[in-house]
C-alpha cells in the first residue's frame, strides 16, 4: 500500500481531462481496489479517494447528456458507494464520513430509500445544541429531508429525528425550536 497515494493521485490528474473512457476505467479500478482492500487504506488514501470520486462525479453529470458509451459507468459509481456504505456499517474505515456522505447527498435523488435513510441518521447525528448555528443546521435538515423529500420513508425518519432533538433540547431550546422549525 505504499504506492497507493501515487497511484491514487495520478487517478485524480487525469480525471481532469474529462475523458467518458477515462474517468469509467478510473471508476473501475477504484471500485476494485475498495472491494479488495477498503478496510486496509490509510486515512490520507481515502482523502483522495474521496476526491477523485467528487472529481468522477462531476465529470459523470457533465457528460450525462452527451452519448454514454459505457452505460454502466453511473450504475458502477453507484455501487462503490453501496459498498462503502456497507464497509462503515462494519466499522473500522478509516475514510472520513461526512466526505462519503456529502457525495452521497450530490446523488441522493438517484440513491435508494435505504441509503438516503443512511445519509438522514449521518445528518441528524451531527445536529447538537452545543455547536453554533445548530438551529440553522436543524432548519436546513428539515428543509431538505422532510419538505423538499416525496419519499414517505425518508420524511417519516426525518420526523423522528426531529423529535428526538426537541426532546433532548426541550428544557433550554423548546421555544426557538417551535419557532424556527
Amino acid at each position: 500500500m505504499k504506492y497507493s497515494s501515487v497511484v491514487l493521485s495520478s487517478y485524480l490528474e487525469v480525471l481532469q481531462c474529462g475523458a467518458q473512457i477515462v474517468t469509467y476505467e478510473v471508476v473501475l479500478s477504484l471500485q476494485s481496489l475498495i472491494t479488495k482492500c477498503g478496510l486496509d487504506l490509510s486515512e490520507l488514501a481515502w482523502d483522495i479517494i474521496m476526491e477523485i470520486l467528487n472529481r468522477a462525479l462531476t465529470n459523470i453529470e457533465r457528460d450525462k447528456s452527451a452519448t454514454i458509451e459505457h452505460s454502466d459507468l453511473p450504475v458502477r459509481f453507484h455501487a462503490i458507494f453501496d459498498n462503502l456504505e456497507n464497509l462503515i456499517q462494519q466499522g473500522g474505515l478509516n475514510v472520513n464520513e461526512d466526505k462519503v456522505y456529502g457525495v452521497i447527498e450530490r446523488i441522493s435523488n438517484k440513491r435508494s430509500d435505504a441509503s438516503v435513510i443512511k445519509l438522514v441518521n449521518h445528518k441528524a447525528s451531527k445536529i447538537n445544541s452545543m455547536s453554533s448555528c445548530w438551529l440553522r443546521q436543524l432548519l436546513n435538515f428539515m428543509e431538505r429531508f422532510y419538505r423538499h423529500e416525496r419519499s414517505q420513508a425518508i420524511r417519516l425518519v426525518t420526523i423522528e429525528h426531529l423529535k428526538e432533538i426537541i426532546v433532548l433540547n426541550r428544557a433550554c431550546y423548546e421555544e426557538e425550536i417551535l419557532e424556527k422549525v
